[in-house]
């Protein structure tokens, strides 16, 4: 969220010159886009904030409305008095922004956990408290609140990249944002930890529990209608922060039951412990102190009668296979990857996409559907990897989706790749082939890999690996455009702009199942234009 609102409020400053940056020796590498172009607007303090809060109190007096920039604990904590006796007493506007709420410092120690920041100031009366969940609702808090007459304290998180599926930006104060419609439970959670429920939920839906989750990113002023209205119509509500137990939106929610006699039982999931000199990363604290997704559904199911669990419905798999000129080996891997899919407990489907094919591939893809009622076959005249992508893709009717290259994926593989995207719907799973057959497709492939990462700031090692498996939650994935190998790559620079989680899966086997590869200088050439091809026309889209 850090770029978000670095660039919002330059946008912001643009039009209004009373808009101030001020630093505590933070933000390099986020803060430049206005400092390059406000230098005269922009203040290095150093590292004293509380007279970082002092000078923005006077400039605010002065009528600028300056923003002050730090760490959330560094932001929130070290200041708290001159925040209190300064903008809060005196009703100014000075906006301070405490960027990596939670565990986002995680290896850098309890210093930089910021765990209380919420409920320090919340317990303020005449202070505005956001804590956005995503860096696009982000930009739309910073937008709908520089503005106001009192002090705001914003609460951001370091991802510019991740989106919270469902939430599409939305921002209001005093509102509070309900994505799905499940009846089973109320999750109810803030700020960048919201990924985490939203996991939850997705995962809970497959035992059976469905829930709606509650974004609640206007701390202060607080939205009471919404919540009661929420509250009263679950029986149960878990409220999830990366913040101490007490005075976080857990007791937000408290409070609210309890003043307007609601009956729901609330479960906090929140840090209980205090220090105990463990570090580590974010994923590893959410895990440790129970904020994982896989924590929270244990949480859930714990604590909900089993009356409340509907019938499980598994989640069903559709496996897209291209297949051009495979006559040699297209029967007898298909007759393996039906008997891989027979083994994992979800319905399937496997859908062969002949495309451009001049032996008999198309052939014995129908003998194949007609012997298998699990088999459907789409034909094609025209070739192209990318368009056979895209028809089995149109034609899925699965909720899990995988593509892959039959010539190249086993079925262990396959296997593999599948029970992680069925175990984890909310993340997309793709290979990265690590062992090329010869020197020549290594230095192919690792040029188009870094000429991908330098064109679109991918990190993915392997663009064109499969299987690529992905749920329909990554609803952009189904809106594919190109008919050639580029498809790939549009696959991962689509992933990369929505923020959608992946996770590589490495994959050591270079043997061939059959047919002869059709990969050679031309097609390499084309995968170098094409891929500068897209860059262009993203620039000038």
């Amino acid at each position: 969220m850090r770029e978000a609102f670095a660039k919002t409020i330059t946008e912001l400053a643009e039009e209004h010159s009373r808009i101030l940056l001020l630093t505590g020796d933070l933000g390099y590498t986020a803060l430049e886009v206005f400092s390059e172009r406000f230098p005269d607007r922009f203040i290095n303090v150093g590292v004293a904030e509380q007279n970082m809060v002092g000078v923005a109190t006077g400039l605010a007096e002065a009528g600028f409305v300056p923003f002050v920039y730090s760490i959330s604990t560094f932001a929130s904590l070290r200041p708290y008095e001159f925040i209190r006796n300064g903008p809060i007493l005196h009703h100014l506007p000075v906006r301070i922004v405490g960027v990596g709420g939670g565990f986002e410092y995680g290896h850098a120690g309890l210093t930089h956990h910021g765990l209380e920041d919420l409920g320090v100031m919340r317990v303020q009366p005449g202070i505005t408290v956001i804590a956005p969940a995503d860096h696009q609702q982000a930009r739309n808090a910073v937008r709908a609140s520089w503005d106001l007459p009192g002090p705001v304290y914003y609460r951001l998180g370091k991802d510019d990249t991740t989106t919270i599926p469902g939430l599409e930006g939305r921002f209001e104060l005093g509102r509070a944002h309900l994505i799905g419609d499940g009846q089973d439970l109320l999750i109810i959670s803030s700020g960048s930890v919201t990924m985490e429920a939203i996991g939850a939920a997705e995962r809970l839906s497959w035992h059976g529990v469905h829930c709606s989750v509650m974004v609640l990113s206007s701390i202060t002023p607080a939205p009471l209608e919404d919540l009661s209205d929420a509250l009263a119509r679950f029986p149960i509500a878990i409220s999830v922060e990366a913040h101490y137990l007490a005075g976080g939106i857990g007791s937000l929610v408290a409070e609210t039951i309890a003043e307007r006699a609601l009956d729901c039982r609330l479960i906090r999931c929140a840090v209980r412990t205090g220090p105990d000199g463990v570090s580590g990363s974010q994923d590893y604290l959410h895990k440790v102190h129970g904020l994982s997704s896989g924590s929270i559904v244990e949480l859930a199911l714990r604590n909900l009668p089993s009356s409340r669990r509907q019938p499980v419905t598994k989640p069903r798999i559709s496996v897209i296979v291209p297949v051009h000129n495979q006559a040699d080996h297209v029967r007898e891997i298909v007759d393996q990857y039906l008997q891989a899919l027979r083994a994992i407990p979800c319905s399937h489907e496997l859908i062969l996409v002949a495309n451009g094919c001049s032996d008999d591939s198309p052939a014995i893809c129908s003998a194949l559907a007609a012997r298998n009622a699990t088999v459907r076959v789409i034909n094609s005249e025209n070739k192209g990897w990318g368009l056979a992508v895209r028809l089995g893709i149109a034609e899925a009717r699965g909720d899990v989706l995988c593509y892959t290259n039959l010539a190249r994926t086993t079925p262990k593989d396959l296997t593999l790749f599948l029970l992680y995207g069925v175990a984890h719907p909310e993340v997309v799973v793709k290979a990265n082939r690590k062992v090329r057959e010869s020197w020549g497709r290594r230095l192919g492939s690792l040029l188009y890999n870094l000429e991908c990462r330098a064109l679109f700031d991918l990190s993915y090692w392997d663009i064109n690996g499969t299987p690529k498996v992905f749920s329909r939650r990554h609803e952009k994935l189904f809106r594919l455009k190109r008919d050639d190998d580029v498809i790939d790559a549009e696959f991962n620079v689509i992933c990369r702009r929505e923020g959608y989680p992946v996770l590589e899966v490495p994959i050591f086997s270079i043997r061939r199942h059959g047919g002869v590869s059709s990969t050679n200088y031309r097609t390499a050439i084309s995968l170098y234009v094409g891929a500068l091809q897209m860059w262009r026309e993203a620039r000038r889209g």
